[in-house]
């Protein structure tokens, strides 16, 4: 995380990035680097990166994928054990069947009729 004054900090808000300390949850902003290099210590991979509030980007595969990307270097055997794990449990997942979709969507519109009609407040009616 780095560190910085709420005058550096953009003027928007992002309530749903902070925690109960202010803190962003997606350590953001992140260091910035003016070009990559390798860490001479480490050995590490250390990216480009210009901007302290947007996550890395390769402008080659976002060409190519026609949308937004996020691009880092998986490193760690725990890295690349984690991305499996999400990727593996993504693509597996099993479909909804279309009747319990369907009888969701009518217990969505059944419970906000009986919502609106009460006498509850408008936050309670939120909730």
């Amino acid at each position: 995380k780095a560190d910085l004054d709420k005058s550096d900090k953009p003027e928007f808000d992002n309530r749903g990035c902070t925690d109960k300390n202010g803190n962003c949850k997606a350590w953001f902003p992140r260091e910035t680097h003016p070009e990559t290099v390798v860490d001479p210590g480490t050995g590490a991979l250390i990216m480009k990166k210009r901007e302290a509030w947007i996550n890395n980007i390769t402008h080659a595969v976002t060409y190519l994928m026609h949308g937004n990307t996020d691009v880092t270097s998986l490193l760690s055997g725990t890295a690349i054990k984690s991305v499996i794990a999400y990727v593996a449990d993504y693509i597996t997942k099993t479909p909804l069947k279309t009747h319990v979709m369907f009888q969701s969507i009518q217990q969505v519109f059944e419970r906000n009729v009986e919502l609106l009609g009460s006498q509850k407040s408008t936050k309670e009616k939120a909730r």
